[in-house]
Protein backbone atom coordinates (compact mmCIF):
# COMPACT_ATOMS: atom_id res chain seq x y z
CA UNK A 1 0.00 0.00 0.00
CA UNK A 2 2.83 2.35 0.80
CA UNK A 3 4.36 1.63 -2.60
CA UNK A 4 1.08 2.31 -4.34
CA UNK A 5 0.69 5.60 -2.50
CA UNK A 6 4.21 6.64 -3.51
CA UNK A 7 3.47 5.74 -7.11
CA UNK A 8 0.29 7.74 -7.00
CA UNK A 9 2.12 10.70 -5.55
CA UNK A 10 4.79 10.46 -8.27
CA UNK A 11 2.18 10.15 -10.96
CA UNK A 12 0.30 13.17 -9.70
CA UNK A 13 3.49 15.18 -9.43
CA UNK A 14 4.53 14.11 -12.92
CA UNK A 15 1.16 14.99 -14.31
CA UNK A 16 1.25 18.34 -12.56
CA UNK A 17 4.73 19.08 -13.97
CA UNK A 18 3.59 17.99 -17.38
CA UNK A 19 0.59 20.26 -17.23
CA UNK A 20 2.83 23.14 -16.14
CA UNK A 21 5.16 22.40 -19.05
CA UNK A 22 2.25 22.33 -21.46
CA UNK A 23 1.02 25.66 -20.09
CA UNK A 24 4.48 27.14 -20.55
CA UNK A 25 4.67 25.78 -24.08
CA UNK A 26 1.26 27.21 -24.84
CA UNK A 27 2.31 30.58 -23.52
CA UNK A 28 5.55 30.40 -25.47
CA UNK A 29 3.62 29.47 -28.60
CA UNK A 30 1.29 32.39 -28.04
CA UNK A 31 4.21 34.74 -27.47
CA UNK A 32 5.95 33.34 -30.55
CA UNK A 33 2.88 34.07 -32.65
CA UNK A 34 2.75 37.61 -31.30
CA UNK A 35 6.47 38.11 -31.96
CA UNK A 36 6.11 36.72 -35.51
CA UNK A 37 3.15 39.00 -36.15
CA UNK A 38 5.10 42.01 -34.84
CA UNK A 39 8.08 41.02 -37.00
CA UNK A 40 5.89 40.76 -40.10
CA UNK A 41 4.34 44.16 -39.40
CA UNK A 42 7.80 45.64 -38.89
CA UNK A 43 9.03 44.15 -42.19
CA UNK A 44 5.98 45.50 -44.03
CA UNK A 45 6.47 48.95 -42.55
CA UNK A 46 10.17 48.82 -43.49
CA UNK A 47 9.30 47.88 -47.08
CA UNK A 48 6.70 50.65 -47.34
CA UNK A 49 9.14 53.22 -45.92
CA UNK A 50 11.87 52.02 -48.30
CA UNK A 51 9.53 52.28 -51.31
CA UNK A 52 8.35 55.75 -50.31
CA UNK A 53 11.92 56.86 -49.69
CA UNK A 54 12.91 55.51 -53.08
CA UNK A 55 10.05 57.38 -54.74
CA UNK A 56 10.99 60.57 -52.92
CA UNK A 57 14.60 60.15 -54.06
CA UNK A 58 13.44 59.49 -57.63
CA UNK A 59 11.24 62.59 -57.53
CA UNK A 60 14.10 64.64 -56.12
CA UNK A 61 16.45 63.32 -58.82
CA UNK A 62 13.86 64.16 -61.48
CA UNK A 63 13.39 67.66 -60.06
CA UNK A 64 17.16 68.20 -60.04
CA UNK A 65 17.43 66.90 -63.61
CA UNK A 66 14.60 69.16 -64.76
CA UNK A 67 16.20 72.10 -62.98
CA UNK A 68 19.59 71.43 -64.57
CA UNK A 69 17.95 71.09 -67.98
CA UNK A 70 16.10 74.37 -67.52
CA UNK A 71 19.28 76.10 -66.38
CA UNK A 72 21.14 74.79 -69.44
CA UNK A 73 18.33 76.01 -71.71
CA UNK A 74 18.31 79.42 -70.03
CA UNK A 75 22.08 79.62 -70.33
CA UNK A 76 21.87 78.67 -73.98
CA UNK A 77 19.20 81.33 -74.62
CA UNK A 78 21.22 83.98 -72.81
CA UNK A 79 24.28 82.99 -74.81
CA UNK A 80 22.26 83.18 -78.03
CA UNK A 81 20.75 86.55 -77.12
CA UNK A 82 24.23 87.85 -76.29
CA UNK A 83 25.53 86.59 -79.62
CA UNK A 84 22.69 88.17 -81.60
CA UNK A 85 23.05 91.43 -79.71
CA UNK A 86 26.79 91.46 -80.31
CA UNK A 87 26.33 91.00 -84.06
CA UNK A 88 23.71 93.72 -84.31
CA UNK A 89 25.93 96.16 -82.46
CA UNK A 90 29.09 95.16 -84.32
CA UNK A 91 27.53 94.35 -87.67
CA UNK A 92 30.06 94.41 -90.53
CA UNK A 93 29.16 96.74 -93.39
CA UNK A 94 30.26 94.16 -95.95
CA UNK A 95 29.44 90.47 -95.89
CA UNK A 96 31.57 87.58 -97.10
CA UNK A 97 31.72 83.82 -96.65
CA UNK A 98 33.80 83.95 -93.48
CA UNK A 99 31.60 86.54 -91.77
CA UNK A 100 28.38 84.73 -92.67
CA UNK A 101 29.73 81.34 -91.58
CA UNK A 102 30.83 82.69 -88.18
CA UNK A 103 27.40 84.32 -87.71
CA UNK A 104 25.66 81.03 -88.50
CA UNK A 105 27.89 79.12 -86.08
CA UNK A 106 27.56 81.73 -83.32
CA UNK A 107 23.77 81.57 -83.53
CA UNK A 108 23.51 77.77 -83.53
CA UNK A 109 22.13 77.45 -87.05
CA UNK A 110 21.43 73.92 -88.27
CA UNK A 111 23.96 72.83 -90.91
CA UNK A 112 25.75 76.19 -91.35
CA UNK A 113 27.75 74.86 -94.32
CA UNK A 114 24.52 74.24 -96.25
CA UNK A 115 23.06 77.62 -95.26
CA UNK A 116 26.24 79.35 -96.37
CA UNK A 117 26.03 77.72 -99.81
CA UNK A 118 22.33 78.52 -100.08
CA UNK A 119 22.92 82.18 -99.26
CA UNK A 120 25.56 82.38 -102.00
CA UNK A 121 23.22 80.76 -104.52
CA UNK A 122 20.14 82.85 -103.62
CA UNK A 123 22.00 86.18 -103.37
CA UNK A 124 24.14 85.68 -106.47
CA UNK A 125 27.23 85.61 -104.28
CA UNK A 126 25.99 88.71 -102.35
CA UNK A 127 25.42 90.76 -105.50
CA UNK A 128 21.80 90.23 -106.64
CA UNK A 129 19.34 93.11 -106.86
CA UNK A 130 17.04 91.39 -104.39
CA UNK A 131 19.78 91.18 -101.78
CA UNK A 132 21.08 94.70 -102.42
CA UNK A 133 17.57 96.20 -102.16
CA UNK A 134 16.13 94.12 -99.32
CA UNK A 135 19.08 92.63 -97.34
CA UNK A 136 17.36 89.34 -98.23
CA UNK A 137 20.14 86.72 -98.46
CA UNK A 138 17.86 83.72 -99.01
CA UNK A 139 15.26 85.01 -101.45
CA UNK A 140 12.56 84.65 -98.80
CA UNK A 141 9.07 85.59 -100.01
CA UNK A 142 6.76 87.70 -97.87
CA UNK A 143 5.91 85.68 -94.78
CA UNK A 144 2.24 85.10 -93.97
CA UNK A 145 1.63 83.24 -90.72
CA UNK A 146 4.85 82.11 -89.03
CA UNK A 147 7.09 84.24 -86.81
CA UNK A 148 9.41 86.43 -88.86
CA UNK A 149 11.94 89.25 -88.72
CA UNK A 150 10.72 90.79 -91.98
CA UNK A 151 9.63 94.39 -92.28
CA UNK A 152 6.11 95.26 -93.44
CA UNK A 153 7.40 96.38 -96.83
CA UNK A 154 8.10 94.12 -99.81
CA UNK A 155 10.21 94.25 -102.95
CA UNK A 156 8.76 92.40 -105.93
CA UNK A 157 7.06 89.99 -103.54
CA UNK A 158 10.22 89.36 -101.54
CA UNK A 159 10.53 90.11 -97.84
CA UNK A 160 12.59 93.09 -96.72
CA UNK A 161 14.93 93.22 -93.73
CA UNK A 162 16.64 95.96 -91.78
CA UNK A 163 19.97 94.19 -92.27
CA UNK A 164 21.37 90.88 -93.48
CA UNK A 165 21.56 89.51 -89.92
CA UNK A 166 17.77 89.61 -89.64
CA UNK A 167 17.55 87.83 -92.97
CA UNK A 168 19.66 84.96 -91.64
CA UNK A 169 17.64 84.78 -88.43
CA UNK A 170 14.44 84.62 -90.47
CA UNK A 171 15.90 81.74 -92.48
CA UNK A 172 16.55 79.95 -89.17
CA UNK A 173 12.96 80.65 -88.08
CA UNK A 174 11.83 78.99 -91.31
CA UNK A 175 13.76 75.88 -90.27
CA UNK A 176 12.20 75.86 -86.81
CA UNK A 177 8.70 76.21 -88.27
CA UNK A 178 9.31 73.62 -90.99
CA UNK A 179 10.65 70.93 -88.64
CA UNK A 180 8.71 71.84 -85.46
CA UNK A 181 11.95 72.84 -83.73
CA UNK A 182 13.36 69.30 -84.02
CA UNK A 183 16.67 69.13 -85.87
CA UNK A 184 16.36 66.85 -88.91
CA UNK A 185 19.05 64.67 -90.45
CA UNK A 186 21.21 66.33 -93.06
CA UNK A 187 19.46 64.36 -95.82
CA UNK A 188 16.01 65.40 -94.56
CA UNK A 189 17.24 68.98 -94.32
CA UNK A 190 18.48 68.98 -97.91
CA UNK A 191 15.27 67.40 -99.21
CA UNK A 192 13.27 70.22 -97.63
CA UNK A 193 15.36 72.72 -99.60
CA UNK A 194 13.79 71.40 -102.80
CA UNK A 195 10.86 73.83 -102.40
CA UNK A 196 13.22 76.78 -102.77
CA UNK A 197 13.77 76.49 -106.48
CA UNK A 198 12.40 74.88 -109.64
CA UNK A 199 16.00 74.05 -110.52
CA UNK A 200 16.23 70.24 -110.55
CA UNK A 201 19.92 70.52 -109.64
CA UNK A 202 19.29 72.78 -106.63
CA UNK A 203 19.87 70.11 -103.97
CA UNK A 204 22.88 68.82 -105.91
CA UNK A 205 24.35 72.34 -105.88
CA UNK A 206 23.83 72.60 -102.12
CA UNK A 207 25.61 69.27 -101.62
Amino acid sequence: MIVDENLNDCSEEFISDLEDTIDVLRKDKHNLRINCFILIIFCLISVIVAIRSSRIMDNQDKLLLDLNTQLEQDESMLSLEYSIGYWFINQPEQINDSILYVFLKDNNAWYPEILLKQAKIESGNYSSNIYLNTNNLYGMKKVGKRQTTQLNTTYKGYGCYTNWCESVLDRMLWDINRFNNVKPTEEEYLEAMGIYSEDSNYIFKLK
